[in-house]
This record gives C-alpha cells, structure tokens and sequence, in this order.
C-alpha cells in the first residue's frame, strides 16, 4: 500500500512531461499555420474547377490539376509582381531625391519648434 501514492505522483510526473512535449511541439509547428490554411483555401477553391474539368469536359486529371496551377500561379504572382514593380519604382524614385521626403517633416519640426 506504500507504493500506492508514488505510483500516482509518478503518474503526474509523466502527464505533465507529455503535457510539456506536446506544448513545445505545437508551438514548433506554429510557424507552418498560415502555410496550411493558404493550402487548405486553395484546394477548397480549386476543387470545383479540378471537378468541372475531369467529370463534366473528361480532362485526364493530370491535365487539369496542371491547368489549375498554371492559373492560381498567375492569380497570384501577376499582382505580386506588378505591384513590387511598383515599389520599386517608388523606392528609386526616392532613393534619387529624399527631400521630397524630409521635406514635410522638416516643416513639422520648425512648427513645433515655434509653438514650443
């Protein structure tokens, strides 16, 4: 009956140490969340394109499942793409005359300056 009470705090024990692994797990594989949720909204939305595609037109699914990337590749990168152009553009524009920048700024401190 003495081994009764170590038993249950050896059982605690344990708990607690597969409560801490299972924690520091969940808490490694957090960083891969937003990657599975994007994959998980990108099949939900291709499903009905990859399912049109094979049952009702007869494409293999090969060639469906390739057509459904090509899109989403280009639903996705063309807008990435034009507006880093974009920022680019405005980052140079920058880079070449930064007191159209400062400008403003160096108003806001003379202003402040006067008041104070």
């Amino acid at each position: 009956m003495e081994n009764r009470p170590n038993y249950k705090i050896n059982r605690y024990i344990f708990l607690a140490i597969i409560i801490l692994f299972a924690f520091m797990l969940l808490m490694s594989v957090m960083q891969f969340f937003t990657a599975f949720l994007a994959a998980l909204m990108f099949y939900v939305l291709s499903k009905p394109v990859m399912e049109w595609l094979t049952k009702k037109s007869g494409w293999k699914k090969s060639n469906a499942a390739f057509l459904v990337m090509l899109i989403s590749f280009f639903i996705i990168l063309l807008p990435l793409f034009f507006m880093g152009t974009m920022l680019y553009k405005e980052a140079a524009m920058i880079a070449a005359n930064p007191e159209t920048i400062m400008q403003p700024f160096k108003k806001m401190d003379q202003s402040i300056n006067n008041r104070f």
